[in-house]
């Protein structure tokens, strides 16, 4: 296990804070490697949002309109990061407030911690978006 690492921590706090971030700055801030790695063992997501306005972030978000990881990894990986990347904590991620027994392992690079965050993460996300669009639905309905 190595070295607990505090910047990655707080990268994990930040992306599942409940809050909307402007992936370009999130790499500015904590460098690519950490953003991707954070983005690729489920904590958070991507929303493309040529619009940006309270509304057109409040359906995108309900509606689960993410991109692919595969195409978060590519846009990650821009040498220049358009403004119309937003992120969010991914439905079901892991807190580090809640959940700290598991992801201070996490962040200190345990193999075992690391592979059970990636199982519960997938194991998670698909249950939490059926239960986000769903809400949204029945929001919309009253």
């Amino acid at each position: 296990m190595g070295e607990y690492n505090r910047q990655l921590a707080r990268l994990m706090d930040e992306v599942t804070r409940g809050d909307v971030w402007s992936l370009r700055d999130l790499v500015d801030e904590h460098g690519r490697p950490l953003v991707t790695r954070v983005l690729a063992d489920g904590f958070g997501v991507l929303l493309r949002l040529p619009e940006w306005s309270d509304e057109a972030i409040r359906e995108a978000i309900a509606d689960c309109q993410f991109l692919p990881l595969e195409e978060t990894l590519a846009v990650v990986a821009e040498p220049v990061i358009p403004d119309e990347y937003r992120g969010h904590s991914a439905p079901g991620a892991l807190d580090f407030q809640t959940d700290w027994r598991l992801l201070r392992p996490y962040a200190s690079d345990d193999p075992d911690a690391v592979a059970e965050v990636r199982r519960v993460h997938a194991e998670r996300r698909e249950p939490a978006e059926q239960q986000q669009r769903e809400a949204a639905k029945l929001w919309r309905l009253t």
